[in-house]
């Protein structure tokens, strides 16, 4: 159904109440009658078969008085008499739109049931009516035609046309221009401006000035890498990827560290940067050694051996002495040692000694009932090939409390045909019978990076 049909067909037809002005207490009194639609009809083919008639006259295009120059009147009152049988089962009411969308009352009074003597449809118009409205059938589709009203500026939705183009917005929606000091130039920005009203709404509360908006201009960033900032996760950052574009790095996890490798950007677990770890403890109650084992690994590149303990009563111990892990495998024999010491009553060296193990001190056979504090630095500067063997830098200090000995060591050994140490054991060579100490032992590493 053409739209221009109700507006423009119509509008030869003569109106039955052009000029006519009712009061409330004297309405213009319009007869309403129903008959069959003619081809003069401006819907006929459409709807109902039967249409009103007006005065006669079949469903006219009508104009109603409003506010203008003519009468000091505030509002025109006009009846729609359906006291005639034919309006049986056919009652009168207005509409801001053909298809009876939305129903205009305001000023509207109906009184009896049509067909019936004293029925009608009352309607009184004043300057806030809509300038257009429809009378039509509110049992039947398209039995009425369309009024407009003189001196209203009231426009309903979609009833306000621009070259045969309909104007949606609503009066709240244009009176957002009411103000605006946009200069034409400015405002043809908007033109082929292709968001929905939607999109444009997100723009509504932005507290922005012209100045801070104006950073977007130049900007060449897809409405997918812009919306990469929207909701972007605690700890997440943009960054630029091998493709060029915008992409997100989520957050590393706890204590990681942003690296770059000259190229890319990545999270990396934090350098030692100096400080050492704690990676074992043992604790000894009457034992005969210390075993520390899967406490090594090439995380570390040098290591603080370092503990206090105490020769139970009744036992001798000479040196400390040292074995190393690969995997669950102590290694108990291939070490060579080349080794120097000091102690408060003499000295005395070793060249190219080889056996079962390393030694962390030189010999002393009068340590019973002695406390020893002992701390070693262990560096494997060199791992060698994976059939290989393990170079091992030791080099610290044991000071026995009980009999005021110490001995300083500075020692270069290796293990033969490993090159994979995990862990190490300490143990007390003793002299004549086996020792039983009591204390504690820990081991620390220094990160490689």
């Amino acid at each position: 159904m053409s739209r221009a049909r109700d507006l423009a067909d119509s509008a030869s037809v003569v109106d039955p109440l052009d000029g006519l002005y009712g009061s409330s207490s004297s309405p213009i009194i319009i007869t309403v009658k129903v008959a069959t639609k003619t081809a003069s009809h401006p819907y006929n083919g459409d709807g109902s078969s039967s249409g009103y008639t007006l005065n006669n006259v079949e469903s006219p295009a009508i104009k109603f008085g409003g506010t203008d120059a003519a009468t000091s009147s505030t509002e025109y009152v006009y009846r729609f008499d359906q006291a005639d049988s034919s309006n049986s089962g056919h009652p009168l009411r207005f509409y801001l739109d053909a298809a009876k969308a939305t129903a205009f009352t305001s000023g509207v009074t109906t009184n009896g049931t049509a067909g019936s003597a004293g029925a009608y449809t009352q309607i009184a118009v004043d300057s806030e009516t809509p300038k257009i409205l429809y009378y039509q059938c509110s049992s039947h589709a398209y039995m009425g035609n369309y009024a407009t009203v003189s001196g209203s500026l009231s426009f309903s939705a979609g009833s306000l046309r621009i070259a045969d183009t309909a104007v949606t917005s609503t009066g709240a929606e244009l009176n957002i221009l009411d103000g605006v000091t946009s200069t034409t130039a400015e405002l043809n920005i908007l033109d082929g401006v292709t968001s929905t009203a939607s999109e444009l709404n997100i723009l509504d509360g932005v507290t922005s000035t012209a100045s801070e908006l104006n950073i977007l201009d130049g900007v060449t960033a897809t409405a997918t890498e812009i919306n990469k900032l929207d909701a972007l996760s605690r700890g997440s950052i943009l960054y630029g990827n091998a493709s060029g574009e915008t992409a997100i790095l989520t957050k590393g996890t706890n204590e990681q560290v942003l690296t770059s490798d000259g190229t890319d950007i990545s999270w990396s677990d934090a350098g030692g940067g100096g400080a050492w770890s704690l990676l074992k403890t043992t604790t000894g109650s009457s034992v005969a050694e210390h075993d520390m084992t899967n406490c090594m690994s090439d995380s570390y590149y040098l290591y603080m051996l370092e503990g206090n303990v105490r020769e139970t009563s009744g036992y001798n111990f000479t040196y400390p002495a040292i074995r190393f892990y690969t995997g669950s495998s102590l290694i108990t024999s291939g070490y060579t040692q080349y080794h120097g010491a000091n102690q408060t009553y003499g000295s005395w060296s070793t060249s190219g000694s080889s056996g079962s193990y390393l030694r962390l001190a030189h010999s002393n056979s009068s340590m019973a009932n002695d406390g020893v504090y002992m701390r070693f630095w262990i560096a494997r500067p060199q791992k060698g090939a994976s059939a290989g063997d393990t170079n091992i830098f030791l080099h610290g200090a044991w000071f026995g409390m009980a009999s005021s000995t110490a001995s300083a060591v500075l020692t270069n050994g290796g293990v033969t045909g490993y090159n994979n140490l995990t862990g190490l054991k300490i143990f007390w060579n003793t002299n004549g019978d086996t020792p039983v100490v009591n204390g504690t032992m820990r081991i620390w590493g220094l990160a490689t990076s």
